[in-house]
C-alpha cells in the first residue's frame, strides 16, 4: 500500500506539469524573509466571522463526519479571496481544516483524498494568494520526514499538484511559524535534521523550496 501511495503521488506530481527544487539556507535568511512575508500568505481572521455564519459552517463541518462526534476549534475568514477556514478534529483525533467559499460551499477535497488518502495538510501549512496550499503530510503509519504536499483549487475542488519529499530532515511540531511563502513560487520551511531513526535531532535546518509552474 505504501509503495502504491508513493507511486501515485509521484505520478500526480509529474502529470500536473510542475517542477521544484530546494536548497538549505541560513537562519538569518529565514528570519529576514519571515519578517516581510505577510503579503504573500493568506491567514484566516477568527475575530470577524458573525455568529450566524459560524453556526452554519459548524453544522456543515460536523455533518461531513456524521454520525461521529467531532470538535470544531475555530472558524476564520480570509478577506483577500472571500473564503472561510474551519479548523477542527475528525473522529480519530486528527487535525483537519476545511475551506468554504463566500457562499458557504465547501471546496471539495475528494480528488485530494483519492490521491493521498489525506485531507488538506492542516498542522504546518502556508496558503498563497495564488491559491497554492502547501503543508506537511503526516502519516502515523510512516516515518514523518519532510513530506510536503502542494494543493491547488480548480473548479471548486482541491487537487494535488506537487510533492516535496526529503528523508534527511523533519518538520518539528514547535510553536511559531515553521512554513511560509516568501513570494508566489518560494516556500520557506524550518525543520531539524533527521536521526538514523528518522526522528528530529537538535540540529535545526532551514530550507527554501522553489515551486515553479511550467
Amino acid at each position: 500500500m505504501k509503495q502504491f501511495l508513493f507511486a501515485l503521488l509521484l505520478v500526480s506530481f509529474v502529470a500536473c506539469g510542475h517542477d521544484r527544487n530546494a536548497e538549505e539556507v541560513s537562519a538569518e535568511e529565514f528570519a529576514e524573509q519571515l519578517a516581510r512575508c505577510d503579503i504573500h500568505n493568506l491567514v484566516a481572521d477568527t475575530t470577524c466571522v458573525p455568529d450566524t455564519i459560524k453556526q452554519k459552517l459548524d453544522e456543515q463541518y460536523r455533518s461531513y463526519y456524521s454520525p461521529f462526534n467531532v470538535e470544531v476549534y475555530d472558524i476564520g475568514y480570509i478577506a483577500q479571496n472571500q473564503e472561510y477556514v474551519v479548523s477542527g478534529s475528525e473522529m480519530t483525533g486528527g487535525y483537519v481544516k476545511m475551506v468554504f467559499d463566500r457562499n458557504l460551499k465547501r471546496i471539495n477535497e475528494k480528488p485530494l483524498i483519492r490521491a493521498t488518502e489525506h485531507h488538506l495538510p492542516s498542522t504546518h501549512y502556508a496558503y498563497s494568494p495564488s491559491g497554492i496550499w502547501a503543508g506537511q503530510y503526516w502519516n502515523c503509519d510512516e516515518d514523518n520526514h519532510a513530506h510536503i504536499l502542494f494543493c491547488r483549487q480548480q473548479d471548486k475542488q482541491w487537487h494535488l499538484v506537487g510533492v516535496y519529499d526529503d528523508t534527511t530532515w523533519c518538520i518539528i511540531p514547535d510553536e511559531g511559524t515553521q512554513i511560509f511563502w516568501s513570494n508566489s513560487t518560494t516556500l520557506y520551511v524550518r525543520g531539524a535534521k533527521a536521526s538514523s531513526l528518522n526522528e528530529p535531532t537538535d540540529s535545526i535546518v532551514y530550507h527554501k523550496i522553489h515551486y515553479l509552474t511550467k
